[in-house]
Order: structure tokens, then sequence, then C-alpha cells
């Protein structure tokens, strides 16, 4: 996967758009013994091109990953273990994905355990995000052995989903996350205690496509409570050769007039982050992104698969409008009705071609247009300590070689 960018994001004409191109490959190796066992071994190189500091220079970029093993109809049931290095995809993506656009993607270190039974399946997974103990010791000795004993401060990501097939079209799902990070905020809390869990429903009916999602998260980070909550929705209709879809996605945000005793921004930390919210991906870290804020996203996209062809055209227009009012909007029409303040505009334009089975060349470019609250966001000082508004339209746009 080879990825050639420009990047224009910063909104500032007065700037020079930056250009990297990154690659990531892979060799995987898949080995059954009976029906029973299953291995897989995922090697993978990721990098940018010329970042070593010489041509004969290493990075060390190979890591594993994936690497697992799973044990197949345990108790002759339609019943399954897989253990090690995996990744995970749940509810929609939104609340668990791979992150398959990242430099590196995203892979699970634990457990899941399958069930199935006619239309109604079960996951029930254990992941270790991050261990209390840096490297395993060998050795015991009494030097080495800590009194009293240290608390664990381990991240442990433990989570359900089961779905529920209606019939052959529509398809039921819900999902559970439970995030603990045991590591002290303060003398009294930890420093994460956070639960998700939610609905969604994906389907066919005629020339219609449906897939949407409510999900509501709760808990304690630190000493301040959690309650946030986002929602997706996306329509689609099919015309051969044309696609039409209507979408919104809202991710809760936090009142910045608040007292700061909670925390009311969704945090979907373990999402497939360039689904969602525009692929130009402004708001992948909601905190930095729409500063806590939050989104309400609402936007068209237009497809064009013409037969007997292997290119394909796209056209997707974004709203982005935040879930609460930033701090400087004293907008009459806003506050009497509780809307946000506008984040801007993005326009995408994209261009696939299929050159043979498992070989794409994608072309997508991008512009944005900000709004106040983006301009408020991206507002810098110079070394005088005056204000620079960037606030110029932004753009990006990238040529992806796809091999798999």
């Amino acid at each position: 996967d080879i990825i050639t960018y420009m990047d224009g994001r910063d909104f500032s004409n007065k700037t020079h758009p930056e250009f990297w191109t990154s690659m990531k490959t892979r060799l995987g190796v898949e080995k059954h013994f009976g029906d029973d066992i299953e291995f897989h071994v995922i090697f993978q190189d990721s990098r940018a091109w010329g970042q070593e500091s010489g041509i004969t220079a290493n990075s060390k970029n190979v890591d594993l990953a994936q690497g697992w093993m799973k044990f197949k109809n345990i108790f002759n049931q339609d019943l399954h273990l897989q253990l090690g290095r995996f990744q995970l995809d749940y509810g929609n993506g939104f609340v668990i994905g791979a992150s398959a656009w990242n430099y590196i993607e995203r892979s699970f270190d634990g457990a899941v355990v399958a069930y199935k039974y006619n239309n109604f399946n079960i996951d029930l997974f254990y992941a270790l995000h991050t261990a209390s103990i840096a490297t395993q010791k060998r050795d015991i000795s009494p030097a080495e052995s800590s009194y009293p004993a240290v608390d664990y401060s381990g991240y442990n990501i433990l989570g359900l989903s089961s779905d529920y097939k209606i019939n052959d079209n529509h398809k039921l799902s819900l999902i559970a996350v439970s995030e603990m990070n045991s590591k002290k905020s303060d003398t009294r809390n930890v420093d994460l205690d956070r639960y998700t869990a939610g609905l969604s429903m994906n389907g066919i009916a005629g020339n219609f496509v449906y897939n949407g999602g409510v999900y509501y998260q709760f808990g304690n980070q630190g000493a301040k409570d959690i309650s946030a909550y986002a929602y997706l929705f996306k329509l689609t209709y099919n015309a051969k050769p044309w696609t039409f879809s209507i979408a919104n996605e809202t991710n809760s945000g936090t009142d910045p007039l608040s007292d700061g005793s909670k925390i009311n921004t969704f945090n979907n930390y373990l999402g497939a982050k360039h689904r969602f919210f525009g692929p130009m991906d402004y708001f992948s870290d909601m905190k930095i992104g729409s500063n806590s804020l939050g989104v309400n996203n609402y936007f068209v996209d237009i497809q064009l698969k013409p037969e007997d062809t292997k290119f394909s055209f796209n056209v997707t227009a974004y709203y982005f409008i935040s879930n609460q009012k930033d701090i400087n909007d004293n907008n009459y029409f806003k506050n009497k009705f509780g809307l946000g303040t506008k984040l801007g505009n993005e326009i995408d334009l994209g261009i696939k071609y299929n050159v043979m089975k498992g070989i794409l060349v994608e072309w997508i470019s991008g512009v944005f247009m900000p709004g106040a609250a983006m301009e408020e966001i991206w507002k810098i000082n110079a070394d005088n300590g005056d204000p620079i508004l960037r606030n110029d339209p932004a753009f990006m746009s990238y040529l992806r070689f796809r091999l798999e």
C-alpha cells in the first residue's frame, strides 16, 4: 500500500503544502491443521519514503501486525477461541476498528471467544492495551520482588458484541466495551474507568441500503464523570450506475462554560477514525479537532460506476457544526435554539481504478472552508503575542496504489 500525500490542511495560504509518501508492506502465512485449528501470522513494514538518515540506514519498522491461533468447533459446537495478536471491528467500526488508514494499523493482544447459534452470534473479547510490567522477569529474587507489592496499573479492554440476523436483509447488533486503566490519576481515582454501550442496525430494503447506530458512554476519568453519546445514520439509494447517499454522524461535546466536573465529549479512541467525519481527518481526535465541542456532521455522497468499466467516481459534500456552542458564539438564533457553531464545509472528489482483482489505484482531493469555530481552534499567537487567524481554505490530495 503506497500513498503519496499533498497536505495543505493548516488553513493558511502563507505556508506551502507538505508532500510525503508512506508505504506499508505485508507478508503473511496461513496454516490450517485439520478442521479445528487455524494459524495466522502477518508481518508489516511501515515507513515514510526517505525517513532513514541514509540509504544504507535501517529504521527498524518491521512489526508483528497479527499473529494468532484459533481453536474451532470446541465441544462439537460452533464455538471458537482465538488467542494472540489480531484486529477487531465492532459497532460499525465506530466503537472499535482496525484503523486501516493509519501509518501503523491498530491490533490487539488478547483473546476472543465466539459462539454462533442459528441466527444469533456473540463475541466476548479481552485485550491488554498497556501492560503494568514492561518486561517479563525470567529470574525471581528477593531483591526484584517489591514489598509491599506495587499496585497494578495496566490498561485493559473487555467487551461483548452480539449480532442477531433478523433475516437475509436485516441485522441488529449490540456492543458493550469496558476500558480500565488502573493507574492512579490522583490519590483516590483510577486514571480511566470508561464504559461504552450501543445498538446498531444494518440492512437492505429494495434499492435502499441503511446502516446506523446509537451509542452511550459513561464512567469516570480521574475525578470527572463521563456522560456522552454518539449516533450515526446513513441511507443509500442504488440506481445503477448511480448511487446516492445522505448521512449524519454526531459526536456529543462538552459545554465550554460548564464547571469542568463532567466529560460530555464522546471518545471513540478505539474506532476506525478515517471512516467517519470526513477523509481530511480534522476530527479524528475530538478533544483536539473540535476543542471538545463535539461534531454534528451532515453529508451527501454521489457515486458513479459506469458499466463495463474499471473506473468509479464520487463527490461528497460535508457540513460540520459543533455539538456545543463555541465560547465566543453569541449569535441569538443559535443560542435560542441550542444549535452549535459552524466548523466548516468540506468537499471531496474521488476516482478509483480497479486494475484487476486485488489491485487498486485511487485518487482523492478535498477542500475545507473553515467556519467560526474552526477559526478559533486553529488560531495561534505570534511571537509578540498578537493573534494570527488562520481562516483560508485548506486542501489535501493523495494518490494511492494498493495490492492485496
